[in-house]
């Protein structure tokens, strides 16, 4: 008897629990059913937050958001694979905002740096993303970068060289350059020599940084002789030796008159002592040069 009695309440548990499990799908095919066919959670409106240079436009007709839609039967992924398409957009963060709001909230990337390319200019941010290829660069208060011998590219992905761990130095450099403010002041950065790395600011000024390493140092004893170096054009800075800083200036050579270009040429002797005289300028050094403690 006792026996049975167990056995009933068993079964009955079981028969309850099998209840309960039924009540709950129901439930959830319930809910689900409202959020997928209730017009209270079709789509009415997409929010853009967080772009300047990318219209809202631009960025709607990127996605495949249909205002009327279902916002559950949004696909996340999709959506951000569409806009990725945008090079000037750089993070891209997609939410839902309940019952009928998509909002999109992104961060951009700016143009940073030229690459001369074969014909044309390769414009990318800092961390070498390609953003658009151009075919004249006048009007761009952007930094060229020389010396990078690109291989392929591709619009919003990053410039593929031929040297990869030498670009991985050139991009930290330059985002070395832009943490200390000095990006957005440069005319052109020289990696042609990656032992040898120079830089021209805008004022007309180079500075050499040699290798890229014990840049802070470097960059201390930079800004520590500032005030006493002319910054005019031919004016460079060697910190090869950070400890010993050199500075000098090389005058611009000056062009030949037309008087100079029409004189009949030299006899055998006056020809000679031009080429002696040629010779010894050329061992002459191409201006004041001195060092700065």
């Amino acid at each position: 008897m006792a026996k049975n009695q167990k056995k009933k309440r068993k079964k009955s548990r079981v028969q309850r629990l099998r209840r309960s499990f039924m009540l709950l799908l129901l439930l959830v095919v319930a809910i689900s059913c409202v959020c997928l066919f209730a017009p209270v959670f079709n789509i009415t409106e997409v929010l853009v937050e967080g772009n300047a240079q990318v219209t809202d436009e631009e960025i709607s007709d990127r996605t495949s958001i249909v205002v009327g839609s279902n916002i559950f039967k949004m696909n996340k992924k999709s959506v951000k694979k569409g806009l990725k398409s945008l090079a000037y957009l750089d993070t891209i963060k997609i939410s839902r905002r309940l019952p009928s709001k998509i909002k999109i909230s992104v961060t951009e990337s700016y143009a940073e740096l030229i690459f001369p390319h074969a014909t044309g200019y390769l414009v990318s941010d800092s961390k070498g993303k390609l953003l658009e290829v151009i075919s004249d660069c006048e009007g761009w208060e952007v930094p060229h970068v020389i010396g990078a011998e690109i291989d392929k590219f591709e619009i919003s992905e990053k410039i593929s060289v031929q040297d990869g761990v030498k670009f991985d130095i050139i991009l930290d450099c330059i985002r070395y350059l832009k943490e200390k403010g000095h990006l957005s002041q440069l005319k052109e950065l020289d990696f042609t020599d990656i032992s040898n790395i120079w830089v021209k600011y805008k004022e007309g000024y180079k500075v050499n940084f040699a290798k890229f390493e014990d840049m802070e140092y470097k960059m201390k004893m930079l800004e520590a002789i500032m005030p006493q170096v002319d910054r005019s054009e031919g004016t460079y800075i060697d910190l090869t030796t950070p400890s010993k800083v050199f500075t000098g200036k090389v005058e611009p050579t000056p062009e030949p008159t037309q008087e100079a270009t029409e004189e009949p040429a030299a006899d055998g002797e006056e020809q000679a002592a031009e080429e002696e005289n040629a010779a010894e300028k050329s061992a002459e050094p191409d201006g004041d040069e001195k060092s700065v403690a």
